[in-house]
């Protein structure tokens, strides 16, 4: 197989894969903690441990900077995206949904993962898979803690429990 093809290929998985992502966060579902802890943990275990060049790449202070920065990002962007969505307690639970917004903030989230890459390949930082993987983890990983804050999951009040069509913002 070329270069081109194995390229392409995983172009068009991270493509079905971020498809598959957004979707998941746009429709309405439940909040799930045990989800909401396995894939950002997921996505920061591969970072970590399966590009064993980023421990390389991450060699001189710019590089530093630059995952810092990516990092840094990440988190914001996780907590602007959280802020797009409802949330909302039921009998069976705590329901999150997405809007338009969310998508938006998706986009750009991953935008400006790309413009870091970018960045950082001009200025000699040169990133790889275990860099945008502790991007995605740390994005996911600050989203799912304000969800679950907002939701009273993590101390502070709790939504108050409401019938399921009856929906509050909070």
């Amino acid at each position: 197989m070329t270069t081109i093809a194995i390229l392409t290929g995983y172009a068009l998985f991270m493509l079905a894969l971020i498809t598959f992502i957004i979707r998941r966060q746009v429709k309405e579902g439940p909040f799930k903690v045990r989800r909401a802890v396995v894939l950002p943990a997921a996505m920061l275990a591969a970072g970590l441990f399966a590009d064993h060049a980023m421990w390389h790449r991450l060699s001189t202070p710019l590089a530093i900077t630059m995952l810092v920065v990516g990092l840094l990002v990440g988190a914001a962007t996780g907590v602007i995206r959280a802020r797009t969505m409802t949330v909302w307690r039921t009998a069976s639970g705590v329901i999150t949904r997405g809007d338009r917004r969310t998508v938006i903030w998706w986009i750009a989230s991953f935008a400006l993962r790309i413009v870091i890459m970018v960045a950082a390949g001009a200025l000699g930082a040169a990133e790889g898979f275990g860099e945008a993987m502790l991007f995605a983890g740390v994005t996911f990983g600050v989203q799912s803690l304000v969800l679950a804050r907002r939701a009273g999951m993590l101390g502070g009040r709790p939504l108050p429990v409401v019938a399921d069509r009856d929906r509050v913002a909070a």
